[in-house]
């Protein structure tokens, strides 16, 4: 999955949280008593539970499997930051040979285009391709 759609989960995940917490506030707290008895629909409070309670049932299930939901597509980025040395990040775009966005960028800018596929490509054909170890996915 993009960023985006990593993004859109994430903000599921934390909406889905958010109404797990606001239902179970009104479940385990007064706070609806003392609204419905200010607003005078006191006559209700005994049912309360009856809606609550399936409500938090279903926030809660909500929430994990919007967790499950973002995890999986967090899980399924590649796109890694990887820390050498004196705190420099690499931005890795191939974990086999450990190309990352600058190398990228600094072979359009020697080339005038990127050439590293072609020389992924050509590693490939010498077996020297290792994703299945190296890259987080084993693709």
């Amino acid at each position: 999955m993009d960023k985006t759609s990593s993004q859109i989960s994430k903000k599921g995940m934390f909406a889905a949280l958010a109404g797990t917490v606001l239902v179970a506030l009104c479940c385990f707290t007064p706070i609806l008593l003392v609204l419905f008895g200010a607003v005078g629909l006191s006559a209700f409070t005994p049912y309360l539970d009856l809606v609550l309670l399936p409500a938090l049932v279903i926030m809660i299930v909500l929430t994990i499997v919007s967790y499950l939901r973002w995890r999986k597509s967090v899980k399924n980025n590649c796109y890694v930051r990887k820390t050498e040395g004196m705190g420099i990040v690499k931005d890795l775009i191939c974990h086999c040979f450990e190309y990352s966005v600058d190398d990228i960028n600094q072979d359009y800018l020697e080339n005038g285009k990127s050439t590293i596929m072609e020389k992924i490509q050509m590693e490939k054909k010498f077996g020297n391709c290792q994703c299945a170890t190296k890259n987080p996915k084993g693709k």
